[in-house]
Order: structure tokens, then C-alpha cells, then sequence
């Protein structure tokens, strides 16, 4: 063999080792909604809830003390305390205790297909992948807004090619029962108590070697004290969030490396499965040589290759992975469900069509509310102090759409109050029609009432001038004269309260013209100019009976008149007599 065939050869043997993952986990993401409002309620029965094993019983929730460091480590500290709930008000951060889940996991477990009636587990014609519980295990986080997103976390333990870790991530995403996988601890053959079957109930199932379960059964059990909560789920499978290690022969800034892993990459953020042939279309950085990052609308997917010559950071890049860069996809994921949430109620408030309008206000006054708190606690613009987080934090949120689901968001919200906004004026005018018209009803009402007041009026005055007539005319003057000023009285006084008031004209209610001036025509004399008229006539009326009939005697000035009987008061009875 020739030195140039021991070349090509060499080259190909270091392709291949480069192509060759060395390590691969998965944390598989359940996005879910709950009712708003309810964060505190949800979390405390969270952790009421208990699993009864096979000699003792587990807690199943606990709200966490201790945040792992790698989740705040080069975090910003606003980020830190809204994601794990450590200021008021903020996310809530819960973990299934490791104890727990190793006993749920032990070790030797399998993730295999459900055999047929024609094949067995043990001759399945599809490959079981022997899996592992990797870091912090289960995980859950919450928000006050209704969202939550689940985490369990794994490690693939025997790796094969570059097609197989594809088929490994597509199959644990699968959550619907055709298309899923079983997880399985094969049975103690020593043991004298005989594997549990598929019919008996899931806790009976869970931790107990010989026991099969699907991941939705685990979900559903997880899950099951939020059902009082309104839970409801976002999409039919889990998201995958995955770091796979190459050695240090993979150079992802090298074209030979980028032609390899390319399709490799783009199949693990799309979720897709092995025999697929998906697009290779991805949003996709290089945040150095070593480190290659990819977000799709169901994944996220780290290629990380050890450094050149080994260094033992090497053994941390993995773990640091799984957790440091999960920190901005998991504030993406969150951002994304919470606009997603947003947008559903929008729609449900403009469909609900039978409610009023006032609740139409106050649903879109809520979702403004929802709204500024988001942006308040959940939409940061950069989450950590070193610039390489905040890129791949950017490329989660242009790879979750992120930034146009928010716009949509805000142009909706806008939208829908300008709409209310138009609505509420055109029932303000409509109400406005309908009061005018009650007002202008009451008012002719109150004119009609007012023009028979007015006739009162007339009759009032022409009494009351009639008995002050009588009164005075009755004392002090002549009785031909009082008696003539009574007649006449009633019937002077009621014309000139007539004339003055004029009741029978239709001008009650009408206002003057605003540019009708002094020399408008009024309705009706004031009542300043009534009672002038009337005192003046009055006055009159005095001046001519006193001057008439008081001024003068029968008798003359210093002359006494003494009539003993009624014989000498005839004129001519008394002449010379004293």
C-alpha cells in the first residue's frame, strides 16, 4: 500500500472519528397552560402529592431551596430571581428529589418499542436504547401568567451513529401512543413476585422492575394536581433540547465538518425522524470552533467537540451545556408560551361575540394588565454579563419566533381596543339618542304642566287683586266706588296677567336663538315688569278714591249736627233753632 492510499485512509478514519458521537443528553420539554392567578394554589398542591412505592412512599414535588450554580452562574441577578422565584411575585421553581427519581430510574432501564403480538420485547425489529436520568432528573417550572413547562432530563448511555442519536430524539419526543416508546426495567429473573402487567394501574408500574410505562403516563401523573387548575397542553410532543460531545478531531469552522454535521444538526432542532429527509433550513451560530448551536420550533440542539490538545474542561462542557444555555432557551420557550397564551385569549375575548361590551373591556383591561407584567418580568433584552449567552439567547428567540409573535401580539391588542374603543362610542351615541329623546319627552311634559300653571297664574293674580281690593276699598272709600272696583278688579287684572304671561303660547322649553341680541322677540314680559304694571295700577287706583271720595266731608269744618230723632235730621226741621 502506497503512502498516499495510508493518507486517504488516515483521513477517512479521522472523518469518521469526527462524525462519531462521544456523549449525548436530552431534556425533554412538556410547554402546558394553566388558569391564570393561580400560581401559589398550583404550587402548594404540587406538593401534597405522594407516590406509594413498593416499601415506602415518595414525595413526589418540592418547591427547591437550592438553585443549581450552573442555572446562575454569569446570569443577570433580574433574571435569576424572576426565573427560580427567589423576589415575590416571580416564577416558581419545583424538583422531584433524586432519590425519587432513581427510584423511578434505576439503573439497567431501557426505552424500547411496545412489542407486537408477532415479536416480543426481546425480538423487537425497532432498537431499544439503554437510558439513564441525567442531572437534576424532573424538573418544573411556573409563571403567575398560567404557563409552566416540564423537564425531564436523560442521557442516552450506548451511542451509536450519527442516525441512531436522530432516531433516539425523535422517538422520547413522540408522546402519542402509536408512535411512542416504552420505558422498561427488565425483570429480576430471581425474583419470586411475577413483573406487573400494562393492565394494572401506572403507580403500580412506576420504579418496579418488570414494569413498563409510557413518558405521557409519567406526564399525566406529574402533572395530575394542576388538572384543578385548568391544565392544558400546547402541542401533541415533547420539545427536545439535546447537547451532543465530539471529539477533538471535529472542527465545526472547517468545511469538511460543516458538510457532515450540517444535516445532523438541522435533524436534531427539527425534531425529525432518521429516515426522514427533513430541511436543512436552520437558525443556526457558531459561537466558536467548538461549540455549534441550532433552534427549531420543537428543538434546540449543542454540538460541542473537545479542545485540540485535550484539556479536562473537556469533561465540564457537556453538563456546563445542559444547563448554562438552557437558562436563555428555557426564558425563549417561556416568552413564547406566554405570547402564544396571550394571543389565545385575544381570540376567545373578539369571538365571544354574547358578552357585553363592558366585558369585552374589562377582558382587554386584563390582557393589557397580562401584558406590561410580561414585559415587566419575562421579556428581557439580554440575560447574561458575557456576550456569547446573549447570542445564543438571540438565536432562541429568532428560532421560537419570539419577536414576531410579539408584534402580532401588540398589533392584536391594539387592534381589538381600537375596535372597543369604536364600539363603546357608537353605544355611547346610541344611548346619548335614546336619553335625548327621554329628555325631550320629560321636557314636554314639564311644558305642558308649566302652561296649566300659567293658567293657575292668571287666576291667581286676578283673586288675589280682588281680595286686596276688597280690603282696602271696603274701609276707606266710598261703597259705590268699592263696589265698582270689584267688579272691575278681576277682569283688569286677569287681562293684564294674561297679556304678561301669556299662557297660551307653545315657547316653554324652546330657548332663545344664541344669536337672536337684545332685540329678540321675548315669550313673555319678566316678572320685574308684572309687578311694576300691577303696583303702578294699584297706586293709581288709590290716588283716584282717595282724592274723590276721602278728600271731601258732608258736614262743613267747625259745625255740629245733632239729630235726637229722626224728624230733625229733615232738611228745614231745625232752621232757627240753637
Amino acid at each position: 500500500m502506497s503512502q498516499e492510499d495510508f493518507s486517504l485512509e488516515g483521513q477517512a478514519n479521522a472523518a469518521q472519528a469526527a462524525s462519531r458521537p462521544v456523549e449525548h443528553c436530552v431534556r425533554l420539554l412538556y410547554p402546558f397552560w394553566i388558569e391564570p392567578g393561580n400560581l401559589d394554589k398550583a404550587v402548594r398542591a404540587l406538593s401534597l402529592q405522594h407516590h406509594a412505592g413498593h416499601k415506602r412512599e415518595f414525595k413526589t414535588w418540592q418547591e427547591a431551596t437550592r438553585i443549581p450554580e450552573l442555572y446562575r452562574e454569569e446570569i443577570l441577578p433580574l433574571v435569576s430571581q424572576v426565573l427560580f422565584g427567589i423576589r415575590s411575585g416571580a416564577n416558581r421553581y419545583l424538583r422531584v428529589d433524586s432519590e425519587t427519581v432513581n427510584h423511578w430510574f434505576p439503573p439497567g432501564g431501557v426505552f424500547e418499542p411496545r412489542p407486537t403480538e408477532a415479536e416480543s420485547a426481546e425480538h423487537s425489529a425497532k432498537p431499544a436504547y439503554a437510558l439513564l436520568p441525567a442531572g437534576e432528573g424532573i424538573e418544573l417550572f411556573l409563571t403567575p401568567l398560567g404557563v409552566g413547562v416540564l423537564s425531564l432530563t436523560f442521557e442516552c448511555a450506548e451511542l451509536g451513529h450519527l442516525k441512531q442519536v436522530q432516531a433516539f430524539n425523535y422517538r422520547l419526543s413522540q408522546l402519542r401512543g402509536y408512535t411512542t416508546f416504552r420505558y422498561r426495567v427488565p425483570h429480576d429473573p430471581r425474583s419470586t413476585s411475577p413483573p406487573p402487567g400494562e393492565g394494572e394501574a401506572f403507580e403500580q408500574r412506576l420504579g418496579v422492575r418488570g414494569g413498563a410505562f409510557a413518558f405521557k403516563e409519567l406526564v399525566d401523573f406529574l402533572l395530575a394536581p394542576l388538572n384543578a387548575f385548568g391544565l392544558q397542553e400546547t402541542q401533541q410532543q415533547f420539545s427536545v433540547y439535546s447537547v451532543t460531545r465530539f471529539d477533538r478531531q471535529a472542527v465545526f469552522t472547517a468545511d469538511d465538518s460543516q458538510a457532515r454535521l450540517r444535516p445532523f444538526l438541522a435533524a436534531l432542532a427539527h425534531v425529525e425522524e432518521a429516515s426522514h429527509q427533513g430541511s436543512l433550513g436552520i437558525r443556526e451560530r457558531i459561537l466558536n470552533p467548538k461549540h455549534w448551536a441550532a433552534v427549531g420550533s420543537l428543538g434546540a440542539a449543542h454540538l460541542l467537540a473537545d479542545q485540540d490538545p485535550p484539556h479536562p474542561v473537556d469533561q465540564q462542557r457537556l453538563p456546563r451545556s445542559l444547563y448554562k444555555y438552557f437558562v436563555p432557551y428555557l426564558c425563549a420557550t417561556l416568552q413564547r408560551l406566554t405570547l402564544q397564551r396571550l394571543l389565545w385569549e385575544t381570540d376567545s375575548a373578539v369571538l365571544e361575540t354574547d358578552s357585553s361590551l363592558h366585558e369585552r373591556q374589562a377582558k382587554l383591561c386584563k390582557l393589557h394588565q397580562d401584558m406590561l407584567r410580561f414585559s415587566v418580568q419575562g421579556c428581557f433584552t439580554e440575560i447574561s454579563s458575557r456576550e456569547v449567552h446573549n447570542q445564543y439567547y438571540e438565536l432562541a428567540l429568532e428560532g421560537l419566533r419570539v419577536p414576531v409573535t410579539l408584534q402580532l401580539v401588540q398589533r392584536v391588542l391594539h387592534d381589538m381596543e381600537s375596535a372597543t374603543t369604536a364600539a363603546f362610542q357608537q353605544e355611547t351615541i346610541r344611548d346619548t339618542g335614546v336619553v335625548a329623546r327621554s329628555v325631550g319627552a320629560n321636557i314636554g311634559l314639564m311644558a305642558d304642566m308649566q302652561r296649566k300653571v300659567e293658567w293657575l297664574e292668571v287666576f291667581f293674580v286676578s283673586y288675589y287683586a280682588t281680595v286686596l281690593v276688597h280690603y282696602v276699598g271696603g274701609d276707606f272709600f266710598d261703597p259705590v266706588y268699592a263696589h265698582w272696583s270689584l267688579v272691575a278688579t278681576p277682569i283688569l287684572s286677569g287681562l293684564i296677567a294674561f297679556f304678561c304671561i301669556k299662557p297660551y303660547e307653545s315657547h316653554h322649553g324652546t330657548p332663545l336663538p344664541a344669536d337672536a341680541g337684545s332685540s329678540a322677540k321675548r315669550p313673555k314680559i319678566g316678572s320685574g315688569g308684572f309687578l311694576l304694571i300691577m303696583a303702578l295700577i294699584f297706586l293709581g287706583w288709590v290716588a283716584v278714591g282717595w282724592q274723590c271720595f276721602l278728600g271731601g266731608s258732608p258736614a262743613e269744618e267747625g259745625q255740629s249736627v245733632i239729630c235726637v230723632s229722626e224728624a230733625d235730621c229733615e232738611p228745614g226741621a231745625n232752621e232757627g233753632t240753637i
